[in-house]
């Protein structure tokens, strides 16, 4: 379960600084918003199961 939200959340950070770098957006909101996007993500995935 950690090792899965883990990998997800550094895939979201690596996009969110692909899109940073691309987009000039700020980085640390992306990087909030990615942690409370994994949150999520996971508590849905736990509901399903």
């Amino acid at each position: 379960m950690l090792y899965r939200d883990e990998i997800a959340l550094w895939i979201k950070l690596v996009i969110a600084k692909f899109y940073c770098d691309t987009y000039k957006l700020n980085y640390f909101f992306i990087i909030l918003v990615a942690k409370c996007d994994t949150k999520m993500s996971s508590k849905v995935w736990n509901s399903t199961w």
